[in-house]
């Protein structure tokens, strides 16, 4: 049988104990058993455990944090024209380092915000940024050589198998412009069904899709 594994390392900040232990249980997408590696690593905080990445071993996704090197490198991505076209829409100015934060900082505070990474021969390569939320789900990939490569497919199951692991029971990605081919392909790739179809008050047309989680049998 097919499954995926997680393994949770826990540290004490405060003894230096560590202790790990994994599961394994099915998981489906599209109707079909997938066979992947998931792991997800936390630390214990001030008596409270935080979720610090989630990986397939060929991805990761770690929490954003606020500093230099991140805001830096998505100061990069959000001054990409295809970016800003099907991220913001047409006619978006390329984002200043204040715009950047203000956008992170309002994503970070609605749901989890991870920065994208890809394994290389020189280590994890941020490229991207996605937000789970329950009623939005955005997934840029900034660094225009690693589009059209299966990467969003691994980013939207990493982040549909943590919204089951929080029981959530649905997901939402409320805004995908209806010229974003791509990004419909990847919704509904992943088991998302067209839910409403409307125009924004700028006169753009944009499809919301919606996905219902199953709950997972663990052993």
């Amino acid at each position: 049988m097919s499954e995926y594994r997680i393994t949770c390392w826990r540290r004490k900040t405060h003894a230096g104990e560590s202790a790990s232990r994994s599961l394994e249980y099915g998981c489906r997408t599209m109707g079909q058993k997938v066979l992947s590696n998931y792991s997800i690593r936390w630390i214990k905080r001030r008596k409270a455990i935080e979720l610090m990445e989630l990986t397939d071993g060929v991805i990761r996704l770690r929490l954003y944090q606020e500093n230099d090197d991140d805001i830096g490198r998505a100061l990069q991505w959000y001054r990409d024209a295809e970016v800003l076209y099907y991220s913001e829409g047409p006619g978006t100015e390329p984002f200043t380092r204040d715009r950047v934060v203000r956008m992170y900082s309002f994503l970070a505070s609605h749901g989890e915000l991870y920065i994208i990474e890809v394994k290389t021969p020189d280590g994890w390569q941020p490229i991207g940024d996605v937000t789970l939320a329950e009623d939005t789900m955005p997934i840029v990939i900034g660094d225009a050589q690693w589009r059209s490569r299966g990467i969003g497919s691994r980013v939207l199951r990493l982040v549909i198998q943590r919204a089951r692991d929080l029981g959530w029971t649905e997901l939402q990605a409320k805004h995908i412009w209806t010229d974003n081919v791509r990004s419909q392909r990847l919704f509904t790739g992943c088991g998302f069904v067209l839910t409403q179809s409307g125009i924004d008050k700028a006169g753009r047309s944009f499809h919301r899709y919606q996905l219902t989680l199953s709950s997972q049998s663990r052993e």
